[in-house]
């Protein structure tokens, strides 16, 4: 027997057989299913979900009180605005690597002019937010004040 076949079997003299196919997205080698931590994660998500929308609800009330009806809309435009940007991050690392793959350099530039694009938008929207109650409130009046109607 040559040095070769000892470091091909397994100590007890049988083969190890065909390597492990690694399938792209799915378990690596020598892992199964989780299904444990698939519902782990799952439970955890839920919660998550839960856990915010409970927030929401009780300080909505709170935030209306303080800042008003109309700056309290304009303030979750803003945040629903800025939610999209993790999205962004996403789409761009996608579609860059789909580009990438079809050597497709043009493509790769109009996905990071876009994505540029939209997030400078995004930004410019928070500053402007905060540029102008910092603007009310230095002429006088509060964000509160200033979107509250009489009576």
């Amino acid at each position: 027997m040559s040095s070769e076949d000892d470091c091909s079997q397994k100590p007890d003299g049988q083969d190890e057989g065909p390597p492990e196919e690694v399938v792209p997205g799915g378990p690596g080698p020598g892992m199964g299913a989780r299904p444990k931590s698939l519902f782990g994660n799952a439970v955890w998500n839920i919660a998550s979900i839960v856990w915010i929308t409970l927030v929401a609800l009780f300080i909505t009330p709170f935030l209306i009180d303080n800042i008003g009806v109309s700056h309290y809309g304009f303030y979750m435009l803003l945040v629903t605005v800025s939610m999209m940007s993790p999205s962004f991050a996403d789409a761009t690392v996608r579609y860059v690597a789909h580009y990438r793959a079809a050597g497709d350099i043009e493509g790769i530039n109009r996905v990071y002019g876009a994505t540029f694009a939209a997030e400078f938008f995004v930004l410019a929207r928070e500053r402007l937010w905060e540029f102008m109650t910092v603007v009310r409130q230095a002429l006088g009046g509060t964000a509160a004040s200033a979107s509250r109607t009489p009576g």
